[in-house]
Formats: C-alpha cells, sequence, structure tokens
C-alpha cells in the first residue's frame, strides 16, 4: 500500500553528478508543468491535487556502475521489494552523461523499476526509475518525453515512425 494522495517525484543527483538542488528540480517542475496539458492528465488521476518535485529521493538507484556490468538489468523484486511503495511514483536520477552511456549504451530506454510490492510470489511495479544525463537537464522536450513515458502517459518504448506508403 501507499500513502500517495497525489503526484509526488524526487530528484537525486547520483554517480558524481554534484548539482545543486534548485538546478536539479527546477526543470522537472518545468517539464511537469507542461504535461499538465497532457490528453491523459486527467484520466490518469494526476489532477486532483498539483503535483510535487522534492530534491533527494528515499533509496538509491536500482541501476548503478557498481551493479552494471555486461550489459543493462532488468528489475529484480527480490531486491526492490518493499512493504510500502514510497510518497514518490517516479524517482529521477541525475547521473553525468558518461554513466548514462555507459548504463543504457545506445538503448533508447531511460526507465526501470524502482519499488516492487509483492503478494507471494506475484509483484507489481509501484515506482519508476528514470535516468537522466546531466546534459540533457537543458532539454525541455527531452524531459517532457521522458517524464510522460515514466508516469504512463505515453509508452515506456519509443515508438518508431512507419514509413510512408510513397
Amino acid at each position: 500500500m501507499s500513502s500517495r494522495s497525489g503526484l509526488a517525484i524526487c530528484v537525486d543527483d547520483v554517480e558524481g553528478a554534484e548539482l545543486d538542488e534548485s538546478a536539479s528540480t527546477s526543470p522537472v517542475e518545468d517539464a511537469l508543468s507542461k504535461l499538465t496539458d497532457h490528453p491523459n492528465w486527467q484520466v490518469s488521476g494526476f489532477g486532483v491535487a498539483p503535483p510535487a518535485v522534492a530534491y533527494g529521493c528515499p533509496s538509491p538507484p536500482y541501476l548503478s556502475s557498481e551493479r552494471v556490468s555486461g550489459g543493462k538489468p532488468i528489475g529484480d523484486p527480490s531486491l526492490q521489494s518493499v512493504a510500502k511503495a514510497s510518497e514518490y511514483r517516479v524517482f529521477v536520477f541525475l547521473m553525468p552523461d558518461s554513466k548514462i552511456a555507459e548504463i543504457f549504451g545506445s538503448s533508447p530506454i531511460r526507465t526501470e523499476p524502482q519499488e516492487f510490492l509483492c503478494m507471494g510470489q506475484t509483484c507489481g511495479e509501484v515506482t519508476t526509475a528514470l535516468y537522466i544525463a546531466v546534459g540533457e537537464l537543458k532539454d525541455p522536450a527531452f524531459l517532457e518525453t521522458w517524464l510522460a513515458r515514466a508516469l504512463g502517459l505515453e509508452s515506456p518504448t519509443p515508438q518508431q515512425e512507419a514509413p510512408s506508403s510513397r
């Protein structure tokens, strides 16, 4: 269970991304404010209260330099299971550009499960981690796109455009 009464997102600088609080949270707040006009915002239930962005996440990123060797691992409920979901729907982890490249390589995916709730052998993702390179904070369209995906407003997998039929 969770005590989530509205949308809350935490932002944390990790793996040597040393930004101050405002430099970390302001771009995320700006991108979120634009997402309130997304066609799926109200039906998602996020419109019940203004979204909140906090600096500092309650747990470290599942994906880190120490965990990644030989490719990006998938979520592991045995390591990420929580008794109660945190108040945050999305953890945004800011990393140096080189760490993002090390962890994700050429993968277009930037989200991974952060927390799972389990009942017996059945587990479900309740919190998503979004990994952003420090350099990408200056790209509002990139942040909006990936926040929309992390929040489930859009498909988490980038869609390829169909070739034109000329």
